[in-house]
């Protein structure tokens, strides 16, 4: 169903041949009631899409991630060959960042704590931690190779590395249930969007998520092909319909969504012969 066939398709479940003449601000509206119930009907059906993830991230060339502080004693961490560090502290005190030859001291003072990292050359590296109270140095890395030439990509140094499907996926909605088509071990997906790999365990995995719908909107062509499979297409004009008389119509609209009640009930006990369209994307589109 293209959208101006759904167009013709409202207007005559109000029995005139246009929006124009089935009321003064049902053409305004129908674009936003048309997006609407596209949002409500692809509950029955979601579309899904596969999003594969390489998993391969930087290794921290420390023993750990955690370390504390105690006051007037200095903490040393070091390692050959990092290319980047990265920290949390929370508390007062100073730390010696030492890159093969050259070394800058800072001091902090973040009772909240607040995260630090930078470049380095790839060579020998220490980062010495000193001051006279103790606090703890937290999510601490570094990592023997970056990802980009900006220290705004370092990340921070937790044991899982985390990937955000809503930055990395064309049209992301939330993850699917259940995520992975092959589960790695230990990896788990929080906030519906975030996928965490444990860091010491490189893989390949395939996500399953839900794709949103293009939105329809003022430039939305009026050959454009809804997305969605044709028996819920026809669920829509009903739908429309009803949100587009509700204020004026309030009997028409009751009749409507009593109409798309019984067929979307129809619709969701009918078993779905075939798995809906599913779009595979490796990194990219």
């Amino acid at each position: 169903m293209t959208l101006s066939q759904l167009r013709d398709a409202v207007a005559l479940l109000g029995f005139e041949s246009s929006l124009d003449a089935l009321d003064e601000n049902a053409a305004r509206h129908f674009l936003f009631c048309a997006d609407r119930a596209l949002w409500a009907v692809e509950r029955l059906r979601p579309r899904t899409a596969l999003y594969h993830l390489y998993h391969d991230p930087p290794r921290n060339l420390l023993s750990g991630y955690n370390f504390r502080h105690c006051g007037k004693t200095d903490l040393v961490l070091e390692a050959e060959g990092a290319a980047a560090y990265t920290f949390w502290v929370a508390g007062e005190g100073r730390v010696t960042v030492c890159d093969g030859e050259s070394a800058h001291t800072f001091s902090f003072a973040c009772p909240q704590g607040r995260r630090y990292c930078g470049l380095l050359s790839g060579k020998s590296v220490r980062l010495t931690f000193g001051g006279d109270y103790d606090y703890a140095v937290t999510q601490a890395a570094l990592w023997d190779r970056c990802t980009s030439g900006n220290a705004s990509d370092i990340q921070p140094g937790t044991p899982y590395a985390t990937y955000c499907l809503e930055e990395l996926c064309d049209a992301f909605l939330r993850c699917d249930d259940p995520p992975f088509v092959c589960r790695p071990e230990g990896a788990r997906v929080e906030d519906g969007r975030l996928v965490l790999l444990p860091r010491d365990t490189p893989c390949e995995c395939e996500v399953r998520y839900r794709r949103k719908h293009t939105p329809i909107t003022p430039d939305t062509p009026d050959d454009f092909v809804l997305e969605a499979d044709e028996d819920l297409c026809q669920l829509v004009p009903l739908l429309v319909a009803a949100y587009l008389c509700l204020d004026d119509a309030p009997d028409k609209a009751e009749f409507y969504l009593k109409l798309y009640a019984e067929q979307y009930a129809r619709v969701k006990a009918e078993p779905n012969p075939t798995p809906p369209p599913e779009w595979r994307s490796s990194n990219g589109w």
